[in-house]
């Protein structure tokens, strides 16, 4: 129905920009037909619609409605929103009407609150409904003000009363009517008894001051019959008018979650008056504290002139008072603009997440405050700043942020950027002049120790004197103002007031800030809720959720309505209707299995592999005709074997490979619009914690109807590639990094929905083992039929990512480390017992890659179809600043470690090839002194980048910068592969089949990017959630048993250590001084255990004096006795240390990691051996015998596939030419190329009785233990290594394991004169040498000779039945040499690297002249 009449009005507006009023003309066109958005109303037809869907579940409505089955409506009027819309955010509160008047007011006091109110009607879980009481002809009138006798809300209260028909009671809530009417009816009963008189008595204020104002006020405000009479009406029409004391009182148990609330809102609102009122009175105000904020038009004409500017703070960890301003706000703020903000004063009682405007201190002007740790405590609670000195003084270790990713920006890149420029003042000094918008934040805070302790007295008083529920009652009326501590130590103290105070002692609890004046050091605030009693393991978990932002709840009723109807999993069914839409891969061609950790339940992916016949007709279009290679002649560049050439001469034969992924169809079962879409919406992702899983989806879906399970049949959305595999040919002396033997093109990608059933639930051992051809392990046996077919589809698996990966790491693809601990708990209390650590398998980056592959190809389908509506996902380069604290660690890494050898090369994050050559480069050049350290750099790497973001292709376009994806060098990528834990792909499965479909994108781009931003924001939650959690844990487990680890020295500054944990993946830092200044030496036998004895202990503290400590940033500190000059204790950058972890229990703030230095005599330090994984070499021993070198070559591919030398490890220590330490067949084909044709070898062989055998060596050999250059022009026949560049080191007492899995130990070979081995004359055998091998035990398998060939008694021996036949020597140690050189560029821990083992394990017991044919 079209409108029925218009309303002009006419209206000014002020423009900020001009600062003008113009006068606008309103023109408002009156229905009849405004939906009441009741599903109790038969006229308006809302809510669910009769027909149900494939699913079981009702077709979700296009809005909100109030349920038929409501108990009543509740109907508040515009103050009540606004004081109390805590209230209504509660889930409790459902089935209420907000009045678009209503919204108007609000709105114009507190824009922030009307953006509040929106989202309450726009969540269709809460039943909240926007009744547009404006427009509607019945309520136009009262709602513009034009029927100024009746108010608007009483208006829609009527209206609804007589639309309804009374079917559903309607309660108004409403403080100013509900006084009116109970003062009008005392003025009544007055009048009743004493006459007519009374109420010009009671209107006087006779009848008590707060009943006679509201009834004053009310019927100032309207005529007081006429609103008597509405009054009236509307209770014969069953509508109720409460205040909000009385809503809370009759609907809501006393200690229900809305009680509890309302009474923390009621006394902060009283409080909040009081002080208004001895404000205005002058009495009271106290001196200002803080400077005044400006004014929004003085912050609106500063930002335009530029004198101001707008940014986040974020607050230090380390320091409350310090913090940084990121310039800028949303998803366009700059990194690297930011200004420093030291002290309260310049803070102005901005706290972190705060959106502000700073104006630049000038030079020369007023300096900034500094930091005092004194007067940083709380000044209401005096043991607090005794106990966070003595934290600082005795343990003064910090859990350091180490993200797994994204620490680039935001909070953790803005702090870590603040950090790197601490030390030069590099940041512009700014302070705050106006707060923008407050952090919407929840505190957790507990009481201060002394109003706890005051508080506790006065209620034991009160219980004496009064017993039973007298003493309970007086302290549930009396209001108590107390100091509360944030557990985040970067928020102030908050002071409520309170009448729960009973119910706060020893708990920990929910805080809001309401307000911060002033004249008032802290802000005032109120309590939401209480989570438990302190150093409870689940209230210390809930803190966590809370102060990471994850308000998790139960599912609504209405989205577990939307779940299919079915008593069990076992019952659900696919319809004929549905299988017949889908691609059938149920058959016994399809051998569909699925790879998860072990006991996974919410099973996302599956693949198959199947081999396409060739006669297949659907497939021949893809297949080319077959090919043959020309013959090439023995003397080629290549090199290659005969063998080889007999490769390369047949016919090449050609294969198709069908290759698929398969993915949870969640979005068939979450329909969008619906509640389930809404409750996965606000989720947006599963998050996972040590002792629980919060999922996006209910269980129904998440673990049984969506999860891919082993022999049920499931809906799936698929990516299928057809695959031209072709034999690999040999890659000559250029190393394969793969290790593959065929190589894969992708001919044809098909999309679509699926029905699929898996036929194996495996996991990453089982799949390995598979693979590896291992035999099982208990309880993971499969038939042998079924290990036949998947050996070979787990092979194609594995060769068809390797291919990818390569390809990905040329174009300059990061392999970075990220930590994940894991806890053993206890089965009863659910307390840490230990720690996990979690294993690595290879099968885990065989899945993960095609993973990877599936979403890139998804997300280039989506954004082909939908060029501005995508769902994309980009990684943006890291900011050079980012890497400023990475500097220092790779010199001492590079140059430290080498004494004196040249560092690497800095690092450039201009570009991700750049990068990823400059990393591998550092850690080879770390772990030559330290494997730890290499993970130590690849940690602050990964924390140093951006973090990825979901983002709509109309603000990053596809094929763009904004669109690369910098981490994985993909032009292309999104999320596609994890429906059942992210809502990003669900909404990339909806964009997939709508393209699949020609139709339009499923979400506008405004949309999208809304929803994008939400996205960002619930990862980055869950990721911090499940951070803090594991934290959490590994605290609880050091408080309980303080373990004594290994540390690597990292940072070394004027103050503290940087200490790096590998057992842990943590950071840490210890102070070098207390608090007083005074030197501390490491923990020593006989000293106090603990700090404060030890600070308390005058003559320790004497003798501390004479100590004096001496520090050069970033290399080395030391503490000396300036009585004898003597060095007392002397530490260097990248030194492994012993240190004891405990953690540190604070009652306001929770554990604190805790770390002591243990001097080496300390009874509990670790012993050398295992402190020093990889000493300096040793001095010869008389006998001339030496320690053994372990010699494992280090290769170090760059993008294109070319290989650069590794920089060098470790200085030569025994003369003699650099490619001394070369592998045994390296050294020996050099040898063979510099010897002239009709030179004879020199041949001796000396024994050397050996520990466990015979070890022959060969006299003239040079083997000299140290750095070695890299390896150039080493000629192969009549061609050269084409320009490899192949870089080999030997790493000092390095333990390498060969294909058996045991460490082998061998002795160095002795130094001699020559530069290289002796190469033989005669008949020749050389054995296979294993990936990590010393130089002895290669000598000792080698014996050369004319005649006699190998010792019997030579270990590893092998007979040779050939001639000496030259050629044939050659390309015995050609095959060796490449075998190592590809062993050397194989990724660690891949499957390639296996099968290379394995192969050289064969080929140690062959005949050389098998070897050589």
């Amino acid at each position: 129905m079209a409108w029925v009449a218009c309303q002009t009005k006419l209206s000014y507006k002020y423009r900020r920009r001009t600062h003008t009023v113009t006068p606008a003309l309103e023109e408002a066109y009156l229905r009849v037909d405004v939906s009441c958005g009741s599903e109790a109303c038969d006229t308006c037809r809302v809510g669910v619609s009769a027909a149900a869907d494939a699913v079981g579940a009702a077709a979700a409505a296009p809005i909100a409605s109030l349920s038929a089955a409501a108990p009543f409506y509740l109907l508040p009027d515009d103050a009540a929103l606004s004081e109390f819309l805590e209230l209504f955010e509660l889930p409790d509160i459902s089935n209420y009407i907000i009045l678009a008047s209503a919204l108007k007011r609000v709105a114009l006091h507190s824009g922030r609150k009307a953006g509040r109110l929106r989202a309450l009607y726009r969540d269709r879980r809460r039943r909240a409904v926007l009744f547009d009481d404006l427009h509607c002809l019945d309520t136009a009138a009262a709602a513009t003000g034009a029927d100024e006798a009746l108010p608007p809300a009483l208006a829609a209260g009527l209206y609804y009363a007589r639309h309804l028909g009374g079917r559903v009671p309607l309660i108004l809530v409403s403080d100013r009517l509900a006084g009116w009417t109970a003062a009008a009816t005392q003025a009544n009963a007055t009048a009743a008894v004493y006459g007519d008189g009374a109420h010009e008595a009671y209107a006087d204020g006779g009848g008590g001051g707060g009943a006679g104002e509201l009834f004053l006020a009310a019927a100032a405000a309207y005529g007081g019959s006429v609103l008597a009479d509405h009054l009236a009406e509307a209770a014969a029409l069953g509508v109720t008018v409460l205040s909000a004391a009385e809503y809370v009182s009759r609907c809501w148990a006393p200690g229900s979650a809305v009680a509890q609330l309302f009474d923390s809102l009621t006394a902060a609102r009283l409080a909040a008056k009081d002080r208004a009122r001895e404000g205005a009175g002058g009495e009271g105000a106290g001196e200002a504290v803080y400077a005044p904020h400006l004014s929004q038009q003085e912050v609106e004409e500063g930002l335009a002139a530029g004198t101001l500017m707008r940014g986040t703070l974020h607050v230090s960890r380390r320091s409350p008072t310090e913090g940084v301003v990121e310039l800028g706000h949303g998803p366009d703020a700059a990194l690297g603009r930011l200004v420093r903000v030291s002290g309260r004063g310049a803070l102005n009682r901005a706290i972190e997440g705060d959106v502000v405007a700073v104006r630049l201190l000038l030079p020369g002007g007023p300096a900034p405050e500094q930091h005092n740790p004194a007067a940083a405590a709380d000044a209401d609670e005096p043991a607090a700043g005794a106990a966070a000195a003595a934290a600082d003084a005795d343990y003064g270790a910090e859990l350091l942020a180490d993200a797994e990713g994204g620490g680039g920006d935001g909070e953790e890149g803005a702090l870590a950027m603040m950090e790197a420029a601490t030390g030069s003042s590099t940041l512009p000094a700014a302070e705050v002049v106006a707060l923008l918008e407050r952090a919407p934040r929840d505190l957790v805070a507990c009481l201060s120790q002394r109003d706890e302790a005051a508080l506790r007295a006065r209620l034991e008083a009160q219980q004496q004197a009064q017993q039973g529920e007298a003493a309970a009652a007086a302290a549930q009326r009396r209001s108590e103002v107390l100091v509360c501590l944030p557990l985040d130590r970067r928020l102030p103290a908050v002071v409520i007031v309170t009448r729960q105070a009973a119910q706060l002692l020893g708990c920990r609890f929910v805080v809001r800030i309401d307000s911060w004046e002033r004249n008032s050091r802290f802000p005032r605030g109120h309590v939401v809720r209480v989570l438990g009693r302190l150093n409870d393991l689940k209230a210390e978990s809930e803190a966590v959720l809370v102060q990471c932002g994850i308000h998790y709840k139960p599912f609504c009723e209405a989205a577990l309505a939307e779940l299919p109807r079915v008593a069990s999993a076992a019952d659900w069914a696919v319809s004929a209707a549905e299988r017949a839409l889908r691609r059938d891969l149920t058959g016994p061609d399809y051998w569909v299995v699925s790879i998860d950790p072990v006991g996974c339940t919410d099973v996302d992916d599956a693949m198959h592999v199947r081999f396409i016949p060739p006669d297949d007709p659907a497939t021949a279009h893809l297949r080319r005709p077959a090919r043959r290679r020309a013959p090439r002649r023995n003397n080629n560049s290549s090199g290659a074997e005969p063998g080889e050439e007999a490769e390369l001469e047949a016919e090449e034969a050609e294969e198709l490979v069908e290759v698929g992924v398969h993915i949870a169809d969640v979005s068939w079962f979450v329909r969008a619009g619906g509640f389930l879409d809404g409750e996965a919406r606000d989720r947006c992702t599963s998050v996972y914690l040590v002792d629980r899983r919060l999922d996006m989806l209910p269980g129904l879906l998440s673990e049984q109807l969506c999860s891919l399970r082993e022999g049920v049949e499931r809906f799936a959305v698929s990516v299928i590639w057809t695959l031209r595999r072709t034999t690999r040919r040999a890659a000559g002396p250029a190393p394969d990094r793969c290790g593959r033997a065929h190589d894969y093109e992708v001919v044809d990608t098909w999309f679509g929905r699926s029905l699929i059933r898996s036929r194996h639930q495996l996991h990453y051992q089982q799949a390995q083992d598979v693979l590896d051809g291992r035999p099982p392990a208990p309880g993971d046996e499969l038939p042998r039929d079924h290990v036949a077919v998947l050996r070979p589809a787990l092979r194609v698996l594995d060769e068809f990512t390797g291919q990818l990966h390569a390809r990905r790491v040329a174009d300059g693809a990061l392999e970075l480390a990220s930590a994940e601990l894991r806890f053993r708990t206890d089965s009863d209390t659910g307390a840490p017992c230990a720690v996990i650590c979690k294993q690595k398998v290879p099968m885990m980056d065989v899945v993960a890659e095609m993973m990877i592959a599936a979403n890139s190809a998804v997300a280039e389908r989506i954004a082909t179809a939908f060029p501005g509506a995508a769902l994309l996902r980009n990684h943006p380069p890291p900011r050079a600043q980012a890497f400023e604290a990475l500097k220092p660690l790779l010199e001492g890494a590079g140059g430290g470690a080498a004494g004196g050898a040249a560092a690497p090369p800095p690092l450039d994050p201009s570009s991700n090839q750049s990068l990823a050559a400059a990393l591998e480069r550092a850690c080879a050049a770390a772990a030559a002194s330290d494997p730890a350290a290499a993970v130590l750099i690849k940690s602050l790497a990964t924390r140093a980048m951006s973090e990825a973001q979901y983002n709509s292709s109309g603000t990053a376009p596809p094929a763009t910068p904004q669109s690369y994806h910098y981490g994985l060098a993909l032009q292309y990528y999104t999320h596609f592969t994890s429906p059942i834990r992210r809502y990003a792909d669900v909404v990339v499965h909806r964009q997939l089949l709508a393209a699949l479909a020609g139709g339009p994108p499923p979400q506008p781009h405004a949309d999208l990017a809304a929803a994008a931003h939400n996205m960002n924001m619930r990862h980055r939650q869950a990721k911090s959630a499940q951070k803090e959690c594991s934290e959490l844990y590994l605290l609880l487990l050091l408080h309980s048993k303080p373990h004594v680890e290994r540390a690597l020295v990292c940072g070394i500054s004027a103050t503290r250590l940087e200490l790096f944990i590998p057992a842990y993946q943590l950071r840490g830092a210890v102070p070098l001084a207390d608090r007083r200044g005074l030197p501390r030496l490491p923990l020593r036998p006989g000293d106090p255990e603990a700090a404060e004895e030890q600070q308390d202990d005058a003559f320790a503290a004497a003798e501390r004096r004479n100590l004096r400590l001496q520090v050069e940033p970033d290399k080395d500190a030391a503490i000396v006795d300036t009585a004898t000059g003597a060095e007392l204790w002397r530490v260097r950058l990248w030194q492994p240390v012993s240190v004891r972890l405990s953690a540190a229990g604070h009652r306001a703030h929770g554990p604190k990691l805790a770390m002591r230095l243990l001097d080496t005599t300390h009874p509990d330090a670790l012993p050398p051996a295992l402190l020093a994984p990889a000493p300096a070499p040793a001095a010869a021993p008389a006998s001339g015998v030496q320690a053994p070198i372990v010699v494992r070559p280090t290769v170090t591919v760059v993008a294109g596939g070319a290989l650069a030398p590794a920089a060098s490890a470790r200085p030569a220590a025994g003369g003699g030419a650099a490619d001394a330490a070369l592998p045994p067949h390296l050294r020996l084909l050099l040898a063979r190329r510099n010897q002239p044709p009709q030179q004879q070898p020199q041949q001796a062989a000396q024994h050397v009785a050996a520990q466990q055998g015979q070890h022959v060596r060969a006299n003239g050999a040079a083997a000299a233990a140290g750095v070695t250059e890299p390896a150039q022009g080493l000629q192969t026949g009549s061609g050269a290594a084409g320009g490899a560049g192949a870089h080999v080191s030997a790493a000092a007492h390095r333990n390498g394991r060969g294909a058996g899995g045991e460490v082998e130990e061998a002795e160095e070979v002795g130094g001699g004169g020559e530069e290289v081995l002796a190469a033989p004359g005669g008949r020749m055998c050389l054995a296979a040498v294993l990936p990590a091998c010393t130089t002895d035990a290669a000598a000792s398998r080698l014996e050369v000779g004319r005649s006699g060939g190998l010792g019997a008694d030579a270990e590893g021996s092998c007979e040779e039945d050939g001639g000496d036949d030259e050629a044939a020597r050659r390309r015995l140690l050609q095959r060796l040499s490449r075998l190592e050189v590809r062993l050397a560029a194989c990724r660690r821990g891949s499957n390639a690297e296996r099968r290379l083992r394995e192969r050289l394990e064969q080929l140690r017991g062959c005949p050389a002249a098998q070897l050589a044919a």
